[in-house]
Protein backbone atom coordinates (compact mmCIF):
# COMPACT_ATOMS: atom_id res chain seq x y z
CA UNK A 1 0.00 0.00 0.00
CA UNK A 2 2.85 2.37 0.85
CA UNK A 3 4.51 1.65 -2.48
CA UNK A 4 1.33 2.48 -4.40
CA UNK A 5 0.92 5.78 -2.55
CA UNK A 6 4.56 6.65 -3.10
CA UNK A 7 4.19 5.89 -6.80
CA UNK A 8 1.06 8.05 -7.05
CA UNK A 9 2.83 11.02 -5.50
CA UNK A 10 6.15 10.66 -7.36
CA UNK A 11 4.76 9.92 -10.82
CA UNK A 12 3.66 13.52 -11.61
CA UNK A 13 7.02 14.84 -10.40
CA UNK A 14 8.93 12.48 -12.68
CA UNK A 15 6.78 13.35 -15.70
CA UNK A 16 7.15 17.10 -15.21
CA UNK A 17 10.90 16.81 -14.64
CA UNK A 18 11.36 14.92 -17.90
CA UNK A 19 9.35 17.35 -20.01
CA UNK A 20 11.11 20.41 -18.58
CA UNK A 21 14.62 19.00 -19.11
CA UNK A 22 14.23 18.51 -22.90
CA UNK A 23 15.20 21.63 -24.85
CA UNK A 24 15.92 22.25 -28.53
CA UNK A 25 19.66 22.35 -27.84
CA UNK A 26 19.52 18.91 -26.19
CA UNK A 27 18.35 17.18 -29.37
CA UNK A 28 20.90 14.83 -30.95
CA UNK A 29 20.40 13.77 -34.58
CA UNK A 30 21.53 10.27 -35.48
CA UNK A 31 22.06 8.99 -39.01
CA UNK A 32 23.10 5.47 -39.97
CA UNK A 33 25.00 4.27 -43.03
CA UNK A 34 24.70 0.53 -43.63
CA UNK A 35 27.03 -1.53 -45.77
CA UNK A 36 30.40 -0.89 -47.39
CA UNK A 37 31.45 0.91 -50.56
CA UNK A 38 33.73 -1.96 -51.59
CA UNK A 39 31.44 -4.56 -53.18
CA UNK A 40 33.94 -7.44 -52.79
CA UNK A 41 34.31 -6.80 -49.07
CA UNK A 42 30.53 -6.41 -48.74
CA UNK A 43 30.07 -9.82 -50.41
CA UNK A 44 32.48 -11.38 -47.91
CA UNK A 45 30.68 -9.70 -45.01
CA UNK A 46 27.34 -10.97 -46.31
CA UNK A 47 28.73 -14.52 -46.59
CA UNK A 48 30.07 -14.38 -43.02
CA UNK A 49 26.81 -12.78 -41.81
CA UNK A 50 28.61 -9.64 -40.63
CA UNK A 51 26.80 -6.32 -40.60
CA UNK A 52 28.78 -3.09 -40.90
CA UNK A 53 27.06 0.14 -39.87
CA UNK A 54 28.38 3.64 -39.33
CA UNK A 55 26.56 5.94 -36.92
CA UNK A 56 26.84 9.73 -37.17
CA UNK A 57 25.76 11.93 -34.25
CA UNK A 58 25.14 15.68 -34.54
CA UNK A 59 23.94 18.10 -31.89
CA UNK A 60 24.93 21.13 -29.84
CA UNK A 61 24.81 19.22 -26.57
CA UNK A 62 27.52 16.75 -27.65
CA UNK A 63 29.97 19.14 -29.34
CA UNK A 64 33.46 18.96 -27.86
CA UNK A 65 32.70 15.71 -26.02
CA UNK A 66 34.13 12.25 -26.64
CA UNK A 67 31.99 9.12 -26.52
CA UNK A 68 32.80 5.46 -27.07
CA UNK A 69 29.99 3.13 -28.11
CA UNK A 70 30.47 -0.61 -28.11
CA UNK A 71 27.77 -2.81 -29.55
CA UNK A 72 27.91 -6.59 -29.47
CA UNK A 73 25.33 -8.98 -30.80
CA UNK A 74 25.39 -12.69 -30.25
Amino acid sequence: MKQVLLLIFLFPLLISAQTESIKDSDIVNVSVKNGLEDSDLQTLFDFENINHSQFFFNGESIEGKHFVLKIKEF
